[in-house]
Formats: structure tokens, sequence, C-alpha cells
């Protein structure tokens, strides 16, 4: 059985920065990957290994479970394309990123920790959140994610699911410079 929470998360603007520029690495990682990958192809007629791009974005600024976890979304995208070509799916390539595309940091294990009514995450520290309901369990999995919506209202939400924890921070703004950003999680947790 999979519950939903949703808490609000209020970090302060050094925090909304920090968020920013680590997608902004990881849109410029996801880039620099997958254009390496189809020059192989395209020399070669193989893709990229896992291992050959994990070794590509090691020391490149994002916490290192994050940098792998983007790795292997891509080698996913890019054998899911694979996979679908074979028995004739019409499907595309993984594509380059703008800015705008990238919405998501994914923590697979470690880097985080909530921490009564604050959440803890490596790069960006403290961020406090509306904690409503109580978390049983042990948070494994920490997703952040980015939201430009209208209302600019914060938002996050809890999944439960047995024997897995998925916690995701999504961060809600609207377009125009003057709101005020704000972020959320989300988070699966065993019953």
């Amino acid at each position: 059985m999979i519950r939903a929470y949703r808490f609000r998360l209020y970090p302060n603007r050094l925090q909304t920065e920090t968020l920013n520029h680590h997608l902004w690495l990881s849109k410029e990682l996801w880039n620099r990957i997958l254009a390496y990958s189809k020059d192989k192809h395209k020399r070669e007629r193989k893709f990229a290994s896992r291992r050959e791009l994990r070794e590509m974005v090691k020391h490149q600024g994002l916490y290192s479970q994050v940098a792998q976890e983007l790795v292997d979304r891509l080698v996913e995208a890019t054998w899911r394309f694979i996979e679908l070509k074979k028995i004739g799916e019409k499907c595309g390539f993984p594509r380059f990123k703008s800015f705008d595309r990238m919405k998501s940091l994914c923590y697979p294990q470690l880097g985080f920790r909530l921490m009564g009514k604050r959440l803890k995450v490596s790069p960006f520290g403290t961020v406090n959140i509306k904690l409503h309901r109580p978390v049983e369990g042990r948070v494994r999995t920490l997703v952040l994610s980015v939201k430009h919506l209208g209302n600019g209202l914060p938002y996050s939400q809890w999944k439960s699911a047995k024997n897995r924890h998925r916690l995701t921070m999504v961060q809600r703004s609207e377009s125009t410079s003057a709101c005020q950003n704000s972020l959320s999680y989300q988070m699966a947790q065993s019953l």
C-alpha cells in the first residue's frame, strides 16, 4: 500500500542558489556524457558503457551518488530506446537538456538525513520543513526536483511503500524574479 504525505520546506536564498547551481552542473554533465556516448556510437557503432561514463563524472562538483544516478538515467534511457526500436515502436533518443529541462537531483542512498523538523542535505545544509505527520522508518532515497508553477505555493509529498523509502524535494516558484522560492520533498517509506 502506498501513502502520500505532503510537507512544506522553507529554504533560504543561499540554499536555493546552491540547488540551482547543482541543477546547472547536472545539466552540463548530462549533455557532456550524452555527446560522448553519441560520438562513440558514431565512431565505433556501440554506446559508452556505464563504467566509462561514471569515470567521466567523477570530481565534477556534484555529490558522487547524484552524478552516478545521472549516468544510470542516461544508460537506462539509451537501452530503453534500443529495445523499443528493436520491437518497432516509435521512440526518441535521449535529448540534450537545457537548464529548464533539468528538473531533479537523485540521492539514491546517502547525503541526506531527516532531523526532526529539518532536512539536512549534503551541499545545501539544513532546510526547515512543516512536518505535519510523523515519519516512520528510514528514508532511503532523496530526489530533489524543481517545478516552476504559476501559483508559487510550496508543497512536498511523501510516498510510503513496503520496505522502500523515497524522499523527493521539489522547488516551486513563479517565473518572475520577485517571487519567493520554496522547496518541498517527497518520501516513500515502509509500513
